[in-house]
Parts: C-alpha cells; structure tokens; sequence
C-alpha cells in the first residue's frame, strides 16, 4: 500500500514536499494525513468545490490517494478542525464542505482575549482606531449604493422600535457595514471579529440599563447613525470622522459607566 497518492492526479512527490523545522533543529517530512488534508484544502480555498459540496466518500478518497483509512480519517479531521468540512455519520453521510463561521472564530478570539485579561475599554480602543478611519476613508468614496446599503441598515434598527436587544444586535451590523463597504477583506475579517465580541457586549449593556434609560441610548445612536449617512453622503470626509469618533467616545463613557475600566470581555456576555 502506497500512502501518498494526491487528489489530482494521483502522485504526490515526497522529495519535493516542503520539510519542517522542529525545536530541536531536525527536519522532518510533514506526515501523509497532512499531505491529504493540505491538498484537499487547496481545492476547497481555490473554489473547485465549494460550500454544500460532498467530498469523494470514503472509500473514493482513499482509492484516489491510496492511503489507509486511518490516515484517510486523520486527514479530514484536520480539515474538521479547520472548520473546512463537516463529517455526516450514517446512511447519507460523509464528509462536505462548509464555510468556515466567523461567529465561532470571533468566540474563539473572545476567549483568547479573556485568558490574557482584555478588557472592554481595549476593545473600545481597537474600534476608535479602526472605524474613523474607515469612515474618513468611506466619506471620501462613498457611491451611491453604499449610502443605500447604510441607509437600508440603519432602518433596520428603526424598526426594531423598543426591541432593544435586537436594535444592539442591529446597531453592530451598521458598525460592521461601514468597514466592510470599503472591500477590504482583512480589514472586514479583523472587524468582524471584532464585531462578534462587541455584539455580545451591546446587547448586555441594554439589558443592564433601566427601560428610559435604554431608550434614551438607542434613540441617541440611531442620531447619530443617522447624521453619519448625511455626512458620508456629502463626501465630508473630516465631519465624518469627528461625529464618528464622538459617537465611539459616548460609548466608551457609557461602557465604563455600566461596567467600569476594569470589566474583563466576557464572551458569555454574562458576570
């Protein structure tokens, strides 16, 4: 039996597979499952099979790379633990592709930034350095449909009305649509993953404050999620930036009125 056969065309060459450096300064070749999983990645990354697809099942996958089945299955796990495919057990079953949720990643952010002791105020700092800026750089380019798409978001958390849980959750999408309109990807991945923290965040700062007081937060945000389009509209780049970083600063004031500088992220939004 040959463990090494590619998912291609059926020869995967170990003489040319990149060698790994270990601590003690040996190298050693990456391991088959390895080999297995990476090109099987490689078709799902570059868009040869996409999200929904099924994989090849069991018994094709291992004929085409002939490998064993144990490596076969060490293999998909890796790829499970990337969260590239899931693995149906039973009649039906095996493995397909998924895209990975950057919900579960930002979880898993959370709670790396909660083991090294972050608090809210960083968060809320990493946001006033990201999104005026995002803001400036959207006032100066803005289209059309952008104004829309805000436009749409932002009535999205009018009709939540006194719904307030829903309306932070609303109001975290506007935050988010904002980076996200300018086409950056990386830009959009590290404020998504931002966004999933704070909107855990959000939602517990309402649920903390008494029913008038709560309102009166929301009907101040939408204001000023209002008055952003208008800005972003006109093309004024600096009023943008300003209202915007103003409308951080609030938030930031109410975050440490509500929890103080030292409240720990807490991705339960609990505590």
């Amino acid at each position: 039996m040959r463990d090494g056969r590619s998912y291609h065309d059926g020869t995967v060459n170990l003489s040319s597979t990149p060698r790994r450096q270990s601590g003690s300064g040996e190298v050693r070749l990456p391991k088959v499952a390895e080999l297995v999983a990476a090109e099987i990645r490689h078709r799902i990354l570059s868009g040869d099979v996409t999200a929904g697809d099924p994989l090849p099942n069991e018994s094709e996958l291992i004929t085409q790379f002939s490998v064993s089945r144990p490596t076969l299955r060490e293999a998909l796990r890796l790829l499970e633990a990337d969260g590239l495919i899931e693995v149906k057990r039973g009649v039906g079953g095996g493995p397909r592709v998924r895209v990975p949720d950057v919900s579960v990643t930002a979880r898993h952010a959370g709670l790396l930034l909660q083991m090294h002791g972050a608090t809210l105020e960083d968060l809320i700092g990493a946001r006033m350095v990201l999104e005026p800026a995002a803001v400036r750089e959207l006032a100066r380019r803005a289209s059309k449909s952008d104004v829309k798409a805000l436009r749409a978001a932002h009535q999205m958390e009018l009709d939540a009305g006194d719904d307030f849980d829903a309306n932070a959750h609303h109001a975290t999408h506007f935050h988010g649509l904002i980076v996200s309109l300018l086409g950056n990807q990386t830009l959009s991945l590290l404020n998504d993953l931002l966004s999933g923290i704070q909107d855990m965040q959000n939602r517990t700062v309402v649920d903390r404050l008494p029913e008038d007081e709560a309102r009166s937060v929301v009907t101040r945000a939408r204001s000023d999620h209002a008055r952003l389009i208008d800005l972003i509209e006109q093309g004024d780049a600096a009023g943008a930036e300003e209202a915007w970083t103003q409308h951080l600063r609030n938030t930031a004031r109410l975050t440490r009125r509500t929890f103080g500088r030292a409240r720990l992220i807490d991705v339960r939004g609990i505590g």
